[in-house]
């Protein structure tokens, strides 16, 4: 496999509605994947499990690591194992950091040679003003300083920059929300923030060095990633789970 620099995918969960199409994408997952969906009852919790893995799949294809039903043709496996903290990782490519995230009808996936994590919201969380208290007081006043959409808009992205922080450090709820800052700059017509101007990370209680890059998202929807090296960019590369993308390889 080639040197990694920071990569990102999305797609859409809309073609896993087909239930012909879920389950030949379920026959082709890795086995801890494929119990993880199992245990799923609601479809369309089930269909986000899946669409991640199948996104991890592809974005792994993509990077030249066959990922079908003959398996890596470096001869490895794709077998998942968990940290202490809960995080997945592949066990035959430590050299290879992942992350996903889904959301309503849509899944995200980061790829790294090192350390990353991503989150993926839907914006339409009403009680985000209650939820502030997981805020430091900066950035609770910013989202303040809003009315409305706006003020949803503003909870919704920083939720996101925070979930994909945490979700790279990897050690879950040990990482307290109010712990670090976000500070927002100078923004775009678009809700995103222009390189460089991307959101500053503040730890406040000491931490690693990561970036933080908002992405271009779907209207009504907030991406964000965090890393240690490479540059992502801007765009997503959108991966597709349609039948006639299947024909087409």
């Amino acid at each position: 496999m080639r040197a990694l620099t920071t990569k990102v995918y999305t797609a859409s969960l809309a073609p896993l509605e087909d239930e012909a199409l879920f389950q030949h994408y379920f026959r082709l997952l890795p086995e801890e994947r494929r119990r993880k969906a199992e245990r799923l009852h609601n479809p369309a919790v089930r269909r986000e499990s899946l669409g991640a893995g199948v996104l991890l799949s592809l974005a792994l294809s993509d990077l030249g690591i066959l990922s079908g039903p003959e398996g890596p043709a470096d001869g490895r496996s794709l077998r998942l194992g968990e940290t202490d903290y809960g995080k997945p990782y592949l066990k035959d490519y430590p050299e290879l950091y992942f992350n996903l995230s889904h959301t309503a009808g849509l899944v995200l996936c980061i790829l790294s040679g090192a350390a990353c994590g991503c989150d993926a919201e839907w914006v339409h969380l009403k009680e985000a003003d209650s939820l502030l208290r997981y805020f430091s007081e900066a950035e609770a006043l910013w989202v303040r300083e809003a009315a409305g959409q706006e003020r949803i808009l503003r909870f919704t992205r920083l939720w996101t920059l925070k979930e994909s922080y945490v979700k790279a450090v990897g050690r879950g709820l040990q990482i307290p929300l109010d712990s670090f800052e976000i500070r927002m700059r100078e923004e775009d017509a678009s809700g995103c923030s222009p390189y460089p101007g991307d959101p500053l990370l503040i730890p406040l209680q000491g931490g690693d060095a990561f970036l933080l890059r908002e992405l271009k998202a779907a209207e009504g929807y907030c991406f964000s990633c965090c890393f240690r090296e490479g540059d992502p960019g801007f765009a997503a590369k959108e991966m597709d789970l349609s039948s006639e993308a299947l024909r087409k390889h």
